[in-house]
């Protein structure tokens, strides 16, 4: 019926009681509600809030959809909650005892299924599940803005950091060089390709840093009751500290000791040359 104010209700058996302008019921209960100020509702008989559509299933017992007047969706649910610092876009929410999840599926292994994060129009992130088309290598990819692979995790559980694929025997790769190994030894990176200013190191500094190195045992914070060697950062010698002073290359300390115990070498071997032709001279 058309009420006198204008308003359209369909199953109201009484005139005048249309919820909006346009009103469909059942049993006195909205199913597909037109507002007065446009926004929609089906399964119920109201819109709340900021929302401009809400949908509930034909029992009225269970939340389905909500768009809002800004352009947010969430599906499962009605409500769009702050989590942490960040107002969600899209929410989905699923039903109660049982695993959720999105599925992002692909017609065949020559694409790429994705989630894209962008600024205003402009791509920066993308999260990829992509195949290898040279080696079947199937994982999933993190590409920054210039679609360079910046991060990747493989079937397997290996993880590449900027480089396309990790090499056989490494769990974790680096595109400087640094691995970790399936067997858990850690590689640092130390390629002529990826160092400026190769200079020779100083017995002198090598030396002067060596006895300034002070070995203390100790437990971090976070483990206590598991006892450590090494070496206080903010204590090292310049040489082998980081610039922050919160660390230290062990490499650095290997070095160190490389160069002492090469120049001690040195000085052993000319003391037992002269040592021989002493004892020569003598007999």
């Amino acid at each position: 019926m058309v009420q006198s104010d204008g308003k359209v209700a369909v199953g109201l058996s009484t005139a005048g009681t249309a919820n909006g302008i346009f009103d469909v019921q059942t049993s006195g209960v909205s199913k597909f509600l037109v507002a007065d100020d446009g926004d929609i509702a089906i399964g119920k008989s109201s819109v709340s809030g900021s929302n401009r559509l809400e949908v509930r299933n034909s029992g009225n017992t269970k939340d389905l959809m909500a768009l809002t007047d800004t352009g947010e969706l969430a599906l499962g649910t009605l409500s769009f909650p702050t989590v942490s610092l960040i107002e969600p876009t899209l929410i989905l929410k699923g039903k109660e005892s049982t695993h959720h999840g999105i599925l992002v599926d692909t017609p065949t292994t020559d694409y790429t299924g994705s989630l894209i994060f962008a600024k205003n129009g402009t791509a920066n992130w993308f999260l990829s599940s992509r195949n290898n088309f040279t080696n079947g290598n199937d994982r999933f990819v993190i590409f920054n803005k210039s679609i360079v692979e910046v991060m990747s995790f493989e079937q397997s559980g290996k993880i590449g950091l900027g480089v396309v694929s990790v090499s056989a025997g490494n769990a974790i790769e680096h595109s400087n060089g640094a691995a970790l190994t399936t067997g858990g030894a850690w590689t640092n990176g130390s390629s002529r390709e990826t160092k400026n200013h190769v200079v020779a190191l100083a017995y002198e500094d090598a030396y002067k840093a060596l006895e300034e190195l002070e070995p203390v045992t100790f437990e971090y914070k976070k483990e206590p009751g598991e006892t450590y060697v090494g070496f206080i950062a903010e204590d090292a010698p310049e040489l082998v500290a980081t610039n922050n002073r919160k660390g230290i290359a062990s490499m650095d300390v290997v070095a160190v000791l490389t160069k002492v115990v090469q120049d001690q070498n040195k000085t052993i071997r000319e003391l037992n040359e002269r040592l021989a032709k002493l004892e020569r001279g003598s007999n």
